[in-house]
């Protein structure tokens, strides 16, 4: 798991040097509606937060502790 946090970060960043390049493959391009490197920063960004949330489920979560109980008791 720590190879696709790792991933993740790395596609951030890589994504995000290239959306700063003054050269685009596309003629009229706009980043917030029409850009790949978007879909690349949300991927890397979604790969972070899985890879976080299993090292604190893993590491940092006691051996009793449950996704289950913590949304039943939400919903009361």
């Amino acid at each position: 798991m720590q190879w696709s946090g790792l991933g993740g970060l790395v596609l951030v960043f890589a994504a995000q040097y290239l959306a700063n390049l003054p050269y685009s493959i596309y003629s009229e391009s706009n980043f917030w509606s029409d850009n790949p490197t978007l879909v690349l920063i949300r991927v890397g960004v979604i790969l972070a937060i899985m890879a976080g949330a299993y090292v604190w489920t893993a590491y940092c979560a006691g051996p009793s502790w449950s996704w289950m109980p913590v949304s039943r008791q939400e919903l009361r």
